[in-house]
């Protein structure tokens, strides 16, 4: 009991003996007075003990993360962690950290997957996120419905998260999730929300719901503190809305695993594969063409450039040969000069 206090207020301040002992309520135990357990306590690795100016010891509890500490460190820590990171171990970097995973997760700062080997869950650098807008307009009809211009469902599940952005983004995005409360005291797993901000597929049939989700009404979680303003809101989700997402879950069993296999059939539909193959084929004709050999064209001296020469014997012979009155030879002479 001792320890689940001291973790559930990692990151505040250290308490005394008599402060724990109030807190436990009903748990009471005096480590002034228990030295049994006030020695398991120490011996923790994750307690630190101090003392005050009159040697009364005080105890604190010390995450293993020690630089995650807000919401903001918590998301930057993430962002560090490439092979991802269990969820469940920064719980107890301070209090709230559970209550800002999930906020993180349903805004998309992070991406939580599910490890169903270990049955925990994973946290993930989510980088750039992909959002794209849902149809019509919304508005507040109340601090825990949307009411929207156009039905979403199609769109939009129970349990995927949604961003509510105020007019032309002058006020802050709001996220939630689209509610999924059933009647009766406890969620049954059925009706859980998805660990990540979008869902992969609809909840249960089974499921009663206690908040309405059709065309007009949207139920959001958490519910808004105080009264919702008033303002026109755009919506937005992650990914792609689940009706397109539909469409490629449909076909997807459809598209060829073997490469040659997908570019052939890529060609026939005169897609991608098709437009390649018919840019590849002409820059191979011009390769082809650019190998050929080319006729180099025959000099041919049109004026007598040796300008020193003209007058001598040996200027008349060049002179005769460019007027071409000496046969094939290019310096005068014919092919039977040497008869």
């Amino acid at each position: 009991a001792v320890l689940t206090l001291l973790r559930s207020r990692s990151g505040a301040a250290p308490l005394s003996a008599q402060a724990i002992a109030h807190q436990l309520g009903a748990d009471r135990v005096d480590l002034d007075e228990d030295a049994q357990v006030d020695a398991m306590v120490r011996k923790n690795p994750r307690v630190r003990v101090t003392f005050d100016d009159e040697m009364r010891p005080k105890y604190e509890y010390v995450s293993a993360h020690g630089d995650v500490h807000d919401a903001a460190s918590l998301v930057a820590f993430v962002e560090q962690q490439r092979d991802g990171v269990q969820a469940n171990s920064l719980h107890d970097a301070y209090v709230g950290a559970a209550r800002d995973i999930e906020r993180a997760i349903v805004a998309g700062s992070v991406l939580g997957v599910k490890d169903a080997s270990r049955h925990r869950d994973q946290l993930f650098p989510r980088g750039r996120a992909y959002m794209v807008k849902v149809a019509g307009g919304a508005t507040y009809s109340s601090s825990a419905f949307l009411a929207t211009t156009k039905d979403i469902r199609a769109e939009v599940r129970r349990g995927d998260a949604v961003r509510c952005r105020e007019g032309a983004g002058g006020g802050p995005d709001r996220w939630f999730r689209v509610g999924s409360r059933v009647y009766g005291g406890s969620q049954p797993k059925r009706a859980e929300r998805p660990l990540s901000a979008s869902s992969l597929k609809m909840m249960h049939s089974a499921n009663d719901y206690a908040d309405p989700y059709d065309a007009e009404s949207v139920p959001i979680a958490p519910v808004i503190a105080g009264a919702p303003p008033v303002a026109t809101l755009s919506l937005a989700k992650h990914g792609c809305t689940n009706d397109v997402r539909a469409l490629w879950l449909e076909s997807a069993a459809e598209t060829p695993t073997d490469r040659a296999l997908l570019e052939r059939k890529l060609t026939e539909a005169q897609l991608q594969g098709a437009r390649t193959g018919g840019q590849h084929r002409k820059r191979a004709r011009h390769q082809s063409d650019d190998k050929k050999k080319r006729r180099r064209a025959a000099t041919k001296f049109e004026r007598l450039t040796n300008t020193h020469l003209r007058g001598t014997p040996i200027g008349e012979v060049l002179q005769a040969a460019l007027e071409g009155s000496y046969g094939d030879s290019a310096t005068g002479g014919s092919s039977n000069a040497a008869a």
